[in-house]
This record gives C-alpha cells, structure tokens and sequence, in this order.
C-alpha cells in the first residue's frame, strides 16, 4: 500500500470514528416541539394506517404534524392524551387528519366521530353541567371540522351565527334576495345547550364561508361524555360565500323560496323578486339562463306573482307582467 493511500484509508476511519451517528429524531421531519415518543407513533402510524402514495408526502405530512392548541373542556381537564393534526396531502386542499396519541403510543383518529368518542371514552369524564356540555361539543367539533379550522380558518372547525346579520352577502339584488329568504324563514337564534334525557343537548346553527350553507346543529353529549351530531343543511350556497370564482357557481334560490316571498303584506319583497327574475331574463351569463329555466319548471313562482296582477299599482305591474311572461 502506498503512503497516498494509507493516509486516505486513516482518513475515512477517523471520519468514521469521530463523527456520531445520526439519530431518528435527526432524521425525522417531525417538527421539534413535537416530543420524540409521539413522532415516533405518529410516523408509525402514518406508514401502516394512513396511506399515501408516495414517501414525499408521508414526508411532508409529517413535517406539517401540529398540535391542536385551541381545544375547550379537554384542555382544561387532567388527562394524559395529546393531540395533534396533520395534512392528507403535499397541497393541503383535500383536508387534515386530527390524531390523540396515549401514553403507549396508541394513535386514534379524532377527526372521525367514532374515533373522538373512543379516545374520550378512556378519559373517565363526567359531565355535569350544561357548560361543560357545551365545551366538550366545541372540541368534538373543532377535531372532527380541523381541516375547516386549519385550512377554511372556521373558528372551531364549525362558524356558528345567531342571526343572519352574522352572514356577509352581496350588495346585489340576488344578495338582498337571500337575506330576505332567510329573514323570512326566522330559524337562526343563538346557541343554547340544555338538559336531556341522554346528558345535554346544544343546539345552533352555522354558515359554512366555504360553500355558503346554513346548517341546523344538534350535539348531544352524554354524562359520560360520548358525543353524537346531527345536522341538517337549510340553504345552500347563500351568502358571500368563497368559492375562489368571482362569478357565484350555483343554482340560485329555488322557486318556492322566491314565491313564499310574494305577498301582500311585504310589497317591497315582491318587488325585489320581480327584479330577480328580470335580473335573470337580461343576463347573458348561461348560468343565469339555467336558472331561468330551472324557474320555469317550477309554475309555483310565475302563479304568485301572477295572483299580484289585479292589486298591483300600475307604476309596477308592467315590470310585474314582464317578469311573469319571462317565466312561461
């Protein structure tokens, strides 16, 4: 062996030799203020439970894992569960996984309903009072809404409102109509969380900004703190909702909502659905022509307005006579 040799021989060695191994927590992308046991179960549960189809986005999954920092009750309680949440994808758009891991390194999907309720379940809660109820309902919605509350940016997963001033719309004439439509309806009242036979019920309402929905909620929490949701979807696409589209992409209000507007006793919104139609009948938008003829499938409307012929003052009823005719 030459000397140029031997020297590059104890090179490497004393590389070798001084340099210390890396260590799984040098190696992992789970971010440091996530403790070493959790990233452990947590990539453990990543690669045998939650698939994904390529090592890039387990990789970036887990370097986006966070804890859950803005739970109510559960924060407030001894107990010896963490939580936290990762994204299912390298964009973030398809949503995110909420997760508890126990002091054994047990991983339980909390995002999922049935999952919350099992994690809960080891936790030997006792709710008593209709205010622990209602906060342990704010975390059961909060884990199982998380990508609403982390990607929508929905205050605790789910936007509750209390009345439809708590809806931004359009200044526009279809903006005035939905708020008419849900003044009419007079279903939205703050949220109030009592007694039951089962434990507790809290019942509110909400309006996703994503997708502008209104939702009637009912959350019943047990005394041993089980949770069950039920909710049921009252408008659609109502408000200014953000769809990422400057022009609104749905079907407008439907023709027994617009007709329940035409009556005597309120002119003025008779008036604003006649502007509507009219609206519609001048747009060149093909969407609006959709939702013309989506109008007149339905004779419910054009047989409201036309019972406002005979009464309407003359100033109106040309363009009362117009909107009708466009609706044959």
């Amino acid at each position: 062996m030459t000397t140029r040799s031997w020297t590059m021989l104890m090179t490497v060695i004393f590389v070798m030799v001084a340099s210390p191994p890396c260590t799984t927590a040098e190696l992992s992308p789970i971010p440091y203020d996530v403790p070493f046991a959790d990233g452990q179960a947590i990539t453990s549960y990543m690669t045998t439970a939650y698939g994904f189809s390529h090592d890039i986005d387990r990789t970036h999954a887990l370097s986006m894992v966070k804890p859950v920092d803005a739970l109510h009750y559960l924060d407030g309680v001894p107990h010896n569960l963490r939580f936290y949440f990762f994204p299912t994808s390298a964009s973030s758009l398809t949503g995110h996984v909420a997760i508890a891991v126990d002091p054994l390194g047990q991983v339980t999907k909390v995002s999922d309903p049935v999952g919350f309720n099992e994690a809960v379940q080891t936790l030997s809660l006792r709710i008593t009072s209709a205010e622990d109820a209602m906060s342990l309902a704010r975390d059961f919605l909060l884990l199982t809404n998380i990508h609403w509350y982390y990607w929508e940016g929905e205050s605790g997963g789910v936007n509750q409102i209390s009345k439809v001033d708590d809806i931004p719309f359009t200044d526009d004439i279809e903006g005035r109509v939905e708020r008419r439509i849900l003044e009419r309806r007079n279903h939205l009242a703050p949220a109030e969380c009592t007694p039951s036979a089962a434990g507790f019920e809290y019942r509110f309402f909400s309006w996703r900004p994503d997708e502008g929905a209104v939702y009637r909620h009912l959350v019943t929490v047990s005394h041993r703190g089980s949770v069950e949701h039920e909710r049921q979807r009252l408008v659609y696409a109502y408000g200014k909702y953000t769809t990422g589209c400057s022009f609104p992409l749905d079907g407008g209000p439907e023709a027994e909502e617009l007709a329940a507007l035409v009556t005597g006793d309120d002119p003025e919104a008779t008036e604003l659905v006649v502007d509507y139609v009219l609206m519609l009948a001048t747009s060149k938008h093909h969407l609006y022509e959709l939702r013309l003829d989506w109008l007149r499938e339905k004779p419910v409307l054009r047989s409201a307005l036309m019972t406002h012929l005979p009464d309407t003052a003359l100033s109106f009823r040309r363009r009362l006579e117009k909107a009708v005719k466009v609706l044959r």
